[in-house]
């Protein structure tokens, strides 16, 4: 066996273990008690390269004439298809799609950097489905679109991501687009 085989082992075991702490009640919270100090780190480090131009397009449609979608990087499939590779050490870029009007309990989570506790609880905390139905049925947007489109853990894939001719992030924003989406909720994990 390889060194570098050896090293992709006790990442992938040391990936799996995070998932088996952040999977208890103790994990769970100790995720919850170090939420906040991350954030903070991880915003004064993302400030120091707002440099870039943001770009920004005005949303001019009225909410209840707007169909919403969901992108999501919880993990999730359906019961029965492929689930993302958790294994992999750099991360699995593809992206499963899920039809709005699946069964919740059809759907499955294969991501091991988050507790899946609360999932296991409510979807809705990762797939806000429900409470969308509930602004759809209000009249508060006009519907919900099609398919969610479902991301596992990227890892260091950027480039399999933002690719404008293969990257996936491209392929979803394409059928977006078909699927006539005004605009996106993007619920990440």
């Amino acid at each position: 066996m390889t060194s570098m085989t050896m090293n992709l082992g006790k990442t992938t075991r040391f990936w799996r273990a995070v998932n088996a702490i952040l999977s208890t009640r103790v994990g769970a919270k100790l995720s919850d008690i170090s939420r906040a100090p991350i954030n903070r780190l991880t915003g004064l480090a993302a400030r120091s390269k707002r440099e870039f131009a943001k770009p920004w397009t005005p949303f001019t449609k009225k909410f209840p004439e707007a169909r919403i979608a969901i992108v999501t990087t919880a993990g999730l499939y359906v019961d029965g298809h492929q689930p993302f590779d958790i294994d992999s050490v750099r991360g699995d870029p593809t992206f499963r799609e899920i039809p709005t009007n699946v069964d919740p309990q059809q759907l499955r989570v294969a991501h091991a950097h988050y507790p899946h506790a609360r999932f296991l609880q409510d979807y809705n905390v990762v797939l806000p489905l429900d409470r969308l139905r509930e602004l759809v049925a209000g009249g508060a947007l006009r519907d919900v679109s099609p398919r969610i489109f479902s991301f596992g853990f990227g890892g260091s894939l950027t480039r399999e991501y933002i690719d404008p001719a293969t990257g996936t992030a491209h392929e979803v924003a394409r059928r977006l687009q078909v699927d006539g989406a005004d605009f996106v909720l993007f619920v990440p994990t």
